[in-house]
């Protein structure tokens, strides 16, 4: 059986044009991350903008009072004692959580596996009704499973981590 061979011409003819385009994305994220963490890192509330300015004194309330009644600060602290804490609390805790809560990566394993099946399946498809026998469709399903579950979304990590380490060097910026 010349099944794997024939898998690695016909699939990755196009591999390093969709690697091209994934890292690009991945560029994207990663910078939009490290944005995200530096603009965090100098929040100050002061500097917000406010879509209606007469409301920024009720706003500015509003956090101390949050502030003061969730503990983070004695009742008897002043409202600046109270955004001042705000800010540091911004600074210190939401880059950590807010980043979490995008993901490591700039995919979602089942979005690596969909990705990846959608690719794969035309060509398993083409091969079942195929007159070499049941042993080669069966090879090509085992290579299309292993390849949607491990190595293509492990493809997309390596590349993702490839995109934030170049971001975290300063290469690859403009």
């Amino acid at each position: 059986l010349n099944v794997l061979q024939d898998f690695m011409y016909v699939e990755f003819g196009l591999v390093p044009f969709i690697f091209l385009a994934f890292l690009v994305g991945s560029r994207n994220f990663a910078r939009s991350r490290a944005a995200i963490a530096r603009t965090l890192a100098a929040f100050q509330v002061d500097k917000c903008s406010c879509a209606v300015s007469t409301d920024r004194a009720m706003v500015c309330a509003n956090i101390a009072d949050l502030m003061k009644e969730t503990q983070v600060l004695d009742k008897s602290s002043t409202d600046e004692e109270a955004l001042a804490k705000f800010d540091q609390l911004v600074r210190e805790e939401l880059p950590t959580v807010l980043l979490k809560s995008l993901g490591k990566y700039s995919l979602r394993y089942y979005q690596m596996v969909l990705i990846n099946f959608l690719a794969m399946m035309p060509r398993l498809c083409d091969s079942l009704p195929g007159g070499e026998g049941w042993r080669r469709n069966v090879v090509y399903a085992w290579l299309y499973v292993m390849w949607t579950t491990t190595v293509g979304p492990w493809t997309f990590v390596l590349l993702d981590k490839f995109a934030f380490s170049a971001l975290e060097r300063h290469a690859f910026m403009e």
